[in-house]
């Protein structure tokens, strides 16, 4: 059988939150199982952490997972690829959001810290997003992280904020909201996805559909 791999984005591809479906449809689960049940290669690659990640989308038992824009990537519950961020990068978004009224948010693979439950961006995100708040803590349990997020009240200040970091720090905005992927330069789907074809000992010869 010619085994092949696929990558999977979640937010547009298998589900899209801004235009109210906020889970994968049937027929997008069916083919998923099927692909896997003919025995190929199967990963979700998603800029969410893993416990940003839906059940429903868990419970397909995919190959494997491509995590926080590609800084993390695991299978078999084994770790096979990790790139957490520069300390100065982080404490460099921190102090920004601090500083002129965003909310910063760090992401591990088991939870989310934000310095302000409180604070109503993180009410309104958590809202729009439709999450479970249990997976945020306004405590911080570690010092390696994968990904950053910061949310705006409004969009000049998500202008102000490209222009101030944008040479500085990788900045994706999330489709449809006041908010931002951030990352070091250099940490991507593109990253993650060649680690796990190195793992698998498989060639790289990508076909775009």
């Amino acid at each position: 059988m010619n085994r092949k791999i696929i990558f999977l984005d979640c937010d547009g591809t298998i589900f899209d939150v801004p235009r109210g479906m906020p889970k994968a449809s049937e027929k997008t689960k069916y083919a998923i199982k099927e692909l896997i049940k003919n025995g190929h290669y199967v990963f979700i690659a998603s800029g969410r952490c893993k416990c940003l990640l839906p059940d429903d989308v868990v419970s397909l038992n995919p190959s494997g997972f491509i995590t926080t824009n590609g800084s993390y990537a695991y299978m078999d519950n084994k770790v096979i690829f990790e790139k957490p961020l520069k300390e100065e990068s982080v404490n460099l978004l921190l102090d920004y959001c601090d500083k002129n009224g965003g909310l910063c948010f760090l992401e591990c693979q088991e939870y989310i810290y934000t310095p302000d439950l409180n604070n109503s961006i993180y009410k309104d995100f958590i809202g729009s997003w439709g999450v479970n708040n249990t997976i945020f803590s306004d405590k911080i349990k570690t010092n390696k992280w994968h990904l950053m997020m910061s949310a705006f009240r409004s969009e000049d200040d998500c202008v102000k904020f490209e222009n101030a970091l944008k040479d500085r720090l990788d900045i994706r905005r999330q489709y449809g909201f006041t908010s931002f992927d951030v990352t070091d330069y250099g940490n991507d789907k593109g990253l993650g996805v060649k680690k796990v074809l190195e793992y698998l000992d498989i060639e790289e010869k990508v076909i775009n559909l």
